[in-house]
């Protein structure tokens, strides 16, 4: 073979190296690419069904974030001073102590609409996969459910079809008719450029978002406002936030802990003996939940952060230190 022949066979083998590596990354970068797609979606819907439960099961989920917060409180003991992070937690103690109680009602709630006894025969009749599709397939007719009430029972039966039957008496006189429906149509008309014209002024849409955001943020508000100026200043002391060290604060929240843990189990033990040997009927159950939560909200939570911290402030004027 001459040197001509063999130069030109290395560019015919060359070229079909270089397809066959192209096609190969191009292979791996459309799979990769697939793969990605797959895990957004899965990361999608994960984040989706997370955000419903936690909406759906709000008190759970914020009494779970507050203890944890409560965990992570005790860790450390020491005489230094509250931080911010301390300060804030030290805030949240009713608001802990009340969505605990929440969650008490909540529970015998459901045992009273007989909630438990329908999951326990779905489970045992379908199984429980079959079971949890089950409780989609329930959601989404709630949700179905909700937007009918809204857009069908609501706006067409209650509003469309009362002005429409309206309308019928005055077939006969078709100059009124005609009337109405102009008017109609000049303040619909008018409205529409008014909407149009204040939806291209940037500072009205802004003061609407702000209107919007003030009214969503209230509750909130009033929250911090609670925190800031009643259970810092009053229930806690403020003298005391600014003066004790954590090691003193760490020892009532300590022993709240303990408390709570032991009435919680208490509530929730008599309560369901209770109602499986069928002593209290489903209505004395949600009274007995109702009783124990105002007893583990005002007692346990409001009456014993100010005994406990009022009780060692006297005990250990000469030092924070209180050893359990």
């Amino acid at each position: 073979m001459s040197k001509k022949e063999a130069n030109k066979t290395k560019k015919e083998v060359k070229p079909k190296k270089e397809k066959k590596r192209n096609r190969k990354e191009f292979w791996i970068k459309f799979w990769s690419k697939i793969w990605k797609g797959a895990v957004l979606l899965f990361k999608g819907l994960w984040k989706f069904i997370i955000g419903i439960f936690k909406y759906i099961l709000f008190p759970f989920w914020y009494t779970g974030v507050l203890f944890v917060k409560t965990s992570k409180f005790l860790k450390k003991r020491g005489d230094q001073a509250l931080t911010d992070e301390d300060k804030g937690y030290l805030s949240l103690i009713p608001t802990l102590f009340f969505m605990l109680s929440l969650c008490i009602v909540i529970i015998f709630l459901l045992f009273y609409l007989e909630f438990f006894d329908e999951v326990v025969d779905k489970i045992t009749d379908v199984g429980f996969w079959a079971a949890i599709g089950q409780f989609f397939v329930t959601l989404g007719e709630g949700i179905w459910w909700l937007l009918q009430v809204i857009f069908v029972d609501f706006l067409w039966e209650m509003i469309v079809v009362p002005f429409g039957n309206s309308l019928q008496g005055l077939q006969e006189h078709h100059w009124v008719s005609a009337l109405i429906l102009l008017v109609g149509i000049i303040l619909l008309s008018g409205l529409s450029i008014l909407l149009y014209n204040l939806a291209k002024n940037n500072n009205f849409m802004k003061k609407i978002g702000h209107g919007i955001t003030v009214v969503i943020l209230f509750p909130k508000k009033i929250h911090d406002k609670i925190r800031e100026d009643v259970v810092l200043k009053y229930l806690i002391g403020k003298k005391r936030i600014e003066t004790r060290s954590k090691n003193f604060f760490w020892v009532t929240v300590f022993i709240q802990t303990l408390i709570t843990f032991v009435f919680f189990i208490f509530a929730l033990v008599l309560g369901i003996y209770n109602y499986a040997k069928d002593i209290w009927s489903g209505i004395e159950v949600l009274q007995f939940s109702v009783y124990a939560s105002l007893i583990l909200f005002l007692f346990v939570g409001i009456f014993s952060t100010w005994f406990f911290n009022a009780v060692l402030g006297v005990s250990t004027k000469d030092s924070d230190r209180f050893t359990i």
